[in-house]
């Protein structure tokens, strides 16, 4: 795989599960959640167009 590869379904997910499971524990997870979560609803966003297509 490259830098330059797009992600697949599957790897987007994974990424969502270990970014959550890992900001769950962290000390700082309310100072800055919101920008987080942001992205992590933009990743949440790739998959759902890439589902429908």
């Amino acid at each position: 795989m490259s830098v330059f590869d797009r992600p697949t379904s599957k790897e987007l997910l994974e990424a969502v599960i270990d970014f959550i499971n890992t900001e769950i524990k962290s000390d700082s997870y309310l100072a800055n959640k919101k920008f987080k979560f942001q992205i992590v609803l933009n990743v949440l966003n790739i998959v759902i167009r890439e589902v429908e297509t």
